[in-house]
């Protein structure tokens, strides 16, 4: 079985709410006696190194909490496949995702997760080969498979987990007791989070709270037209 909400990170669904979902998915499946192990959770990270890797750790803790719940005796865990979205990727500079998939890379290897599965940085054959060898070089190279728990320690980063887990905890609750997965899927409520939580981060580039290389910021033009954002950014 396969937990997959990396379209709802496309769509601009706050990284709470994603959380929430994927445990509200991953409690129905337990409940319906699902093995752990069978599960694979799919998680897609962004461009902002400290909030990519602190929601990748806040998962982890809550999906252990929540297999605990259902298996208090067993070891088991559902695998965890880190995803390089493309929400922030920009067509007319492609040069800059190879970039902006480095830090995506770095922050999954240091969240530790199970596997990572790549995305082509622009439409070019050979692009995809380039990717991977982001994993490697970092991997091997840099030899961060080496090391044990790498951000133990790390206090900002143990404070934004902890305020993620908990916010992400709390929906996951409302979202319980509504019903669950399947009644939030089909209530609606799902796409209001994602105009609202969408609609609030273009204004916050827009307004250059955010920025977004190639985007709002040092834009490359393209035939004397410069693109602001693109995904509905």
């Amino acid at each position: 079985m396969v937990i997959n909400q990396c379209s709802f990170e496309e769509e601009g669904l706050s990284p709470h709410h994603q959380i929430a979902l994927i445990l509200a998915e991953l409690s129905e499946a337990l409940h319906k006696k699902t093995r752990p192990n069978s599960i694979e959770i799919q998680v897609s990270v962004g461009v902002q190194f400290i909030a990519e890797l602190s929601k990748v750790s806040a998962l982890k803790l809550l999906v252990f909490n929540l297999v605990k719940c259902y298996y208090p005796n067993s070891n088991e865990l559902p695998k965890i496949t880190g995803v390089m979205g493309t929400r922030y990727y920009t067509s007319n500079d492609s040069e800059l995702n190879l970039i902006r998939q480095s830090i995506q890379a770095f922050s999954l290897i240091l969240a530790q997760v199970d596997d990572i599965q790549m995305s082509s940085f622009n439409q070019q054959e050979k692009s995809k080969r380039i990717s991977e060898n982001i994993i490697h070089l970092l991997k091997e190279e840099a030899r961060l498979k080496t090391l044990q728990n790498p951000i133990k320690g790390a206090t900002t980063l143990k404070i934004k987990s902890d305020e993620v887990a908990q916010e992400s905890w709390t929906i996951f609750q409302e979202i319980e007791k509504e019903g669950g997965y399947s009644k939030i899927l089909s209530s609606g409520r799902i796409q209001q989070w994602i105009k609202e939580n969408n609609d609030s981060e273009v204004q916050r580039y827009k307004d250059k709270k955010q920025v977004l290389i190639g985007g709002n910021k040092y834009a490359k033009a393209v035939n004397g037209k410069i693109y602001f954002m693109e995904k509905q950014l």
